[in-house]
């Protein structure tokens, strides 16, 4: 498995716990620190793993 599809297997993981059960861990304080993380990993997995 790439680094890629890892990440966008762990990202859709941690969105729907996120979602489903307003679940956070630490070390995100709040649920905006929660929500900005699973943004900046999306953008990672857009920008350096997309598809061209």
């Amino acid at each position: 498995m790439d680094t890629g599809t890892a990440l966008e297997i762990v990202h859709a993981m941690a969105k729907r716990l996120y979602r489903e059960h307003g679940e956070i861990c630490q070390p995100a304080a709040n649920p905006s620190e929660a929500e900005e993380a699973l943004n900046i990993v999306e953008d990672i997995i857009v920008n350096e793993y997309g598809e061209d």
